[in-house]
């Protein structure tokens, strides 16, 4: 009877938009996602969606105001931390998992995040069994090999296709540094994960090579706005704003303005 069925769609639709939020007011953005929801949804559909939209927006703001770990998950992976990072990380994610608890619906909260809470659960208790020091090297594979038959059947499919493209990365690369030509690296990719995903690695190979070639042009050209003659500081930043706009769509934003900071910060 037209109710809305909770998927994780639907947050990457309120995260589409939400994309630009350092482009445009978040009013502005809040009321172009409420029209996309009414004019796509029946009732009372939309209404729910609305519903979870409110819900989705208060707890964007409360997690706006929480600190952040001194040690960031992101950072812990591949790495050795200390227990007390380790223990700050399980408390940190634990403070996240009730904060967004205490605004979405059970329902809600699992299907937006059950599976990225699970594998961070799982990147934790790994660290913690990697960096044992009580633990021989074989008691260390047996803990870890439970703890990936303890995920999900989806997540574990996800491990085990991750830590395969992880090897193939690292035997491409030791290809490349040997001079291996593109034909002997798509030979290796197709022996390692066949001829499909080959062909879709080649395929990404060659947006990240588009990818890098638009940036360094935008790069050139903001340069080049920010070093105009006859122009205020405020205005050049306006041309700049204009132009990004012009080149990127509203979900490469976010991005572009991450790699323009950190193109400052090395020259």
């Amino acid at each position: 009877h037209n109710e809305l069925v909770i998927t994780h769609s639907i947050r990457d639709l309120f995260d589409y938009f939400l994309a630009a939020s350092g482009e445009e007011p978040l009013a502005s953005l809040t009321a172009r996602i409420r029209a996309y929801i009414q004019a796509n949804l029946p009732q009372p559909a939309a209404s729910q969606a609305l519903a979870v939209l409110q819900d989705y927006l208060a707890m964007k703001t409360a997690l706006s105001a929480m600190a952040a770990p001194d040690y960031p998950m992101q950072q812990a992976m591949g790495n050795t931390i200390g227990d007390d990072d380790l223990q700050a990380l399980r408390q940190h994610m634990q403070a996240l998992i009730t904060l967004r608890n205490s605004y979405l619906t059970p329902e809600v909260a699992e299907v937006f995040y059950g599976e990225a809470d699970e594998f961070d659960r799982y990147m934790l208790d790994r660290l913690a069994v990697l960096q044992h020091q009580d633990l021989g090297a074989e008691e260390k594979s047996i803990q870890l090999e439970r703890l990936q038959d303890s995920l999900s059947p989806e997540l574990r499919q996800s491990q085990l296709a991750q830590q395969e493209l992880i090897t193939l990365s690292r035997l491409s690369r030791q290809l490349r540094l040997a001079g291996a030509s593109d034909a002997a690296l798509q030979q290796l990719r197709r022996q390692r994960v066949g001829a499909e995903a080959a062909a879709r690695l080649q395929s990404l190979d060659q947006q990240r090579a588009r990818w890098q070639q638009r940036m360094a042009q935008w790069l050139q050209e903001r340069s080049r706005l920010l070093a105009a003659n006859g122009l205020s500081l405020q205005d050049r930043e306006q041309q700049v704003l204009q132009h990004r706009r012009q080149h990127f769509s509203s979900q490469e934003i976010r991005r572009v303005q991450a790699l323009e900071s950190l193109h400052d910060q090395r020259n």
